[in-house]
């Protein structure tokens, strides 16, 4: 859509491309025409995908920073809270993390007791 709507010799490869891909599927010359045309649907299309883009590449970012203080959290606390010894944590702690963390993931979809089984 990039192409079709900046025009230039890319958007003519792109419109040869997709007109032969159409004229393959039995496509009429007008069915062709409308194929290969940068419409305002087109447009608004590729505006929506523009902008999904950004706000998924912004989220990625937000996602790596809580991802990467989550797991610096865990690095910092994992030799207390998993250390049975400790009064912080005492022998059920396993059993707490099961049953409140994994079971209840388990039951949400497929994938999440796929996840949780690994």
């Amino acid at each position: 859509l990039t192409h079709l709507q900046k025009g230039g010799a890319n958007a003519a490869g792109a419109k040869a491309v997709l007109a032969a891909t159409a004229a393959a599927a039995g496509a009429t010359q007008i069915e062709i025409n409308r194929a290969t045309q940068f419409s305002r649907a087109d447009e608004e299309e590729l505006l929506r995908a523009t902008n999904n883009t950004s706000n998924l590449s912004s989220d990625l970012s937000k996602h790596k920073k809580h991802y990467k203080s989550t797991c610096e959290q865990i690095k910092a606390t994992k030799d207390t809270v998993f250390d049975s010894k400790t009064e912080e944590s005492p022998p059920s702690m396993a059993r707490v993390f099961l049953s409140d963390c994994v079971f209840p993931r388990c039951s949400l979809t497929p994938d999440d007791a796929m996840y949780c089984a690994q």
